[in-house]
């Protein structure tokens, strides 16, 4: 867990309960955001699990939340031989165990109701194309098989393209016009044959800044409802209207 992510109250216990009924391999828990207070800005108690034989429907539907390793509960008893200091500095230790124990595991579930809150913003000054496009990648080539395929990997980048990418690098945009063609360049080295690429992530590198803004807005925002975040994003709105002096 990170030194600020909190469970919210009852998470444990009901954690607790799933892994004793269930041989889940992998436990994916949903987070949401929060500044100040978590209690207040909860988005609700709405979801519930989901469980999922083929691990390339279960790696597709948590989508970013592989690098986070606040929401993975691994078991790593079906894998006793796993060293973790394999992998120590590539950033993403997390996503090698996880991958390596879902793609063993019967079954992997995901928790979709909102039960881990997490401080807004307190990721630190990673690369964001590094890690989630040219470092994930690799790592998601590396474990191509008989298990996880090719198309696998292609829902999940889908997944990635559609709800996660916009909105970093919509921030990106905001904040720095300086790497939008490099970041452009690396993004187009792994996804240079996918149309949904080129429409709907691309021109928020390329067009120019004014437009850009309102794509990467509305793609951002078409992605969290395609994720299913509608909900934590109205509460987000809420809180920081409230904030306003």
């Amino acid at each position: 867990m990170g030194d600020d992510d909190i469970y919210v109250r009852g998470t444990l216990t009901r954690v607790v309960e799933l892994l004793e009924l269930n041989d889940y391999g992998v436990l994916c828990l949903r987070p949401f955001g929060y500044d100040k207070d978590p209690n207040s800005e909860y988005p609700g108690r709405v979801g519930g699990i989901r469980e999922y034989l083929d691990v390339g429907n279960f790696l597709s539907a948590i989508g970013p939340l592989i690098t986070f390793i606040s929401s993975l509960i691994i078991k790593r008893s079906l894998h006793p031989d796993l060293d973790a200091r394999q992998f120590c500095g590539c950033n993403l230790v997390q996503v090698h165990l996880a991958m390596q124990v879902a793609i063993a595991a019967p079954k992997n579930a995901f928790l979709t109701e909102y039960v881990l809150a997490c401080k807004r913003n307190n990721s630190g000054g990673y690369d964001a194309p590094e890690i989630f496009v040219e470092r994930l990648g690799h790592i998601l080539d590396s474990y191509r098989g008989n298990k996880f395929t090719d198309a696998d990997i292609r829902k999940f980048e889908t997944r990635m393209l559609l709800s996660h990418h916009p909105f970093y690098l919509l921030r990106q945009r905001m904040d720095d016009e300086d790497d939008r063609y490099d970041t452009h360049r690396r993004f187009k080295m792994r996804f240079a044959k996918r149309a949904l690429f080129h429409i709907w992530v691309a021109p928020i590198m390329l067009l120019p800044r004014p437009i850009a803004l309102v794509w990467g807005s509305f793609t951002t925002v078409m992605g969290r409802i395609l994720n299913g975040d509608l909900r934590r994003g109205i509460t987000f709105a809420l809180h920081r209207l409230k904030r306003r002096p």
